[in-house]
């Protein structure tokens, strides 16, 4: 078994048994790769959002400048 002494010095004054249960709860540290694998997967879907909402802005201003006059689509143009 790992020693509490160089983890966590408060765990000396608890008995052996208080102290395995608590080791056995701490959740081990997540390495490099989990951290770089999850920040990649949401750099995808931050991308991805930021695709859609464009698209979506582009197709809103064409649809707009078709069904509004030039001098109302101005309007709208300035206001954005």
């Amino acid at each position: 078994m790992q020693t509490a002494d160089g983890l966590l010095p408060f765990l000396k004054n608890f008995p052996p048994c208080v102290i395995i249960k608590i080791m056995d709860e701490i959740q081990p540290i997540e390495t490099v790769r989990e951290i770089s694998h999850k920040a990649l997967k949401g750099s995808k879907w931050v991308f991805l959002s930021t695709i859609l909402s464009k698209s979506f802005q582009f197709i809103t201003t064409i649809i707009l400048a078709r069904l509004l006059l030039p001098a109302d689509f101005g309007i709208i143009a300035i206001s954005q």
